[in-house]
């Protein structure tokens, strides 16, 4: 009988990446999805994924600073986090069973408030960046 040894990468879950996502945009969720593209060896979508997050957080930005909104709230993150939530779900779900199967591990929840305590740290810097291009940005 020929028992093969579990997987020693981990992966992260949807739920994850959609909390990653709603704290720390779409940056924070790209760290996430690059990680589970590495682990599931596609170095490639991994990067990728990483560029995607940075330029998907500059759209989510400019998109806000153009909103008519005066303070958009949660609903703007919200939106985002479900539609990446729904992708990480097509990608990730198989995966991620046959991964928790074979005996691999799910993504530490540590890990996850890294990146999108990360993710909010870029966010935020990059408002900030933006701000002079935008006078009327989050002034009421």
């Amino acid at each position: 009988m020929s028992d093969s040894a579990p997987p020693t990468t981990e992966l992260y879950s949807p739920r994850q990446i959609f909390l990653a996502s709603y704290i720390g945009g779409p940056i924070g969720a790209s760290f996430l999805m690059a990680q589970n593209m590495t682990a599931l060896a596609n170095k490639p979508k991994a990067q990728q994924f990483l560029l995607g997050g940075f330029v998907g957080t500059i759209l989510v930005i400019g998109l806000v600073a153009i909103l008519p909104l005066k303070k958009p709230g949660p609903l703007v993150p919200l939106i985002y986090s479900a539609a990446i939530f729904q992708y990480a779900k097509h990608l990730f779900d198989k995966p991620l069973e046959q991964h928790l199967a074979a005996g691999g591990l799910k993504g530490s929840w540590w890990a996850v408030i890294a990146a999108s305590l990360i993710g909010l740290v870029i966010v935020s810097a990059m408002i900030v960046a933006a701000m002079p291009m935008f006078p009327n940005f989050m002034r009421t």
